[in-house]
């Protein structure tokens, strides 16, 4: 059975827009024109010579499906060619020409078939024609072999060409579908966190309209924040889709101050805003360590999907715990709840939330550790921090 690279190699022309069957026709027309023309004005060459040559010529149009085909004919027909007497003539050039198209377009087994049946075809019809090998017993097997090796080569290079335009594409392919999942995260933590504060906060304008004024114009406010913040969002990702490629280096200074592990506070502020009940505490100690944009960003999604996911699964009454420290090497981000009011763990939706973060944290060399807890839920991220050693 052929491999996908022999199937290859034998249509290089088709990867040139050209087809490969109209290619060695056209070689044969060539050589059939040629045979037949000049072999006229040779003295010696009979009509069985023109005849096994013309043969020999139209076995080449079998090359780019049944190569084997050229790989025995053209030696049967020069063996019959020499064999039966005739001179050197442009029947001969049919070998050659075959071992070359054949380097160039045949898996190398069929390539060393064909050669040593030409050397032995050459050879033998020398002896049997001729009763010596002369010169072109002796130099015909000598251009078999470096014609071949010639279209091996050039089949070597033509592959390596499309083997680096095929890895080109593919690393295209993975950074388009990179920036998608990117995207698709940043939708996710941001937008729909901001979506899930409107909604929260909606129900509260609505049902503290009449009772209490002031509070619900602190929903409305809450409102306002939120959708702006979303609206900042929206306007930057439709900018980064407008865009050929995105530097991540460019995206972690420019986009959303807030997305870092200094605002985290303001995280925190919001959801209390929503109804949580929300202890903070953080590490004197993080905020003199060497932490990376990407890594402190990524720490502030993690904590903003986690209050999110509270707010939509365990409900306003859930008390949460959210911290961040300075552990060892490491740097940790936690985030636990009780649930529903120190109810049992509440279900988490479909999961896709959960597979966001778990992609931005390992994609900046963390780890991320979720999971129902006795009870309610519990998130932590963990990072390694470079040259940092313990406390």
């Amino acid at each position: 059975m052929r491999s996908m690279s022999d199937v290859e190699a034998m249509r290089p022309d088709r990867r040139a827009g050209l087809s490969p069957v109209a290619v060695d026709g056209a070689i044969a027309v060539v050589l059939v024109a040629l045979v037949a023309g000049a072999s006229q004005s040779i003295a010696g060459v009979t009509a069985t010579g023109v005849a096994f040559g013309v043969v020999g010529a139209l076995a080449i149009t079998a090359t780019a499906y049944l190569p084997m085909v050229p790989a025995v004919v053209v030696p049967a027909c020069l063996f019959g060619y020499l064999a039966t007497g005739n001179p050197g003539g442009p029947a001969l050039l049919v070998g050659p020409v075959t071992m070359a198209i054949l380097g160039y377009r045949a898996p190398k087994p069929i390539v060393a078939v064909g050669v040593v049946l030409v050397i032995a075809a050459v050879a033998g019809g020398r002896v049997v024609g001729f009763a010596e090998l002369g010169p072109i017993g002796t130099a015909g097997p000598a251009w078999a072999i470096a014609v071949a090796l010639v279209g091996v080569t050039v089949r070597t290079q033509v592959d390596r060409r499309a083997e680096r335009r095929r890895q080109h594409d593919l690393l295209r392919r993975q950074a388009v579908t990179g920036e998608r999942l990117r995207i698709a995260r940043d939708l996710h933590d941001s937008v729909a966190h901001a979506l899930a504060s409107i909604n929260v906060q909606s129900t509260v304008a609505d049902r503290l309209l009449e009772r209490d004024p002031a509070k619900a114009r602190e929903a409305l406010a809450a409102i306002r924040g939120a959708s702006g913040d979303a609206l900042d969002e929206l306007g930057w990702l439709l900018n980064s889709l407008r865009e050929n490629s995105v530097d991540e280096d460019a995206v972690d200074e420019n986009h959303e101050p807030g997305a870092s592990i200094d605002g985290i506070g303001e995280l925190i502020a919001r959801a209390r805003n929503d109804g949580l009940t929300v202890t903070y505490q953080r590490d004197p100690a993080v905020d003199g360590l060497p932490i990376a944009r990407q890594v402190s960003a990524a720490a502030y999604r993690v904590v903003q999907e986690a209050l999110s996911n509270v707010t939509r699964h365990a409900g306003p009454a859930a008390r949460v715990r959210v911290h961040v420290e300075h552990h060892g090497a490491t740097l940790r981000v936690g985030i636990t709840d009780d649930g529903r009011a120190g109810g049992p763990a509440a279900p988490r939706g479909t999961g896709v939330g959960l597979i966001g973060m778990a992609e931005r944290v390992q994609s900046t060399g963390g780890t991320l550790d979720v999971g129902p807890r006795s009870p309610g839920f519990a998130v932590q991220a963990t990072w390694p921090l470079p040259h940092v050693g313990a406390p």
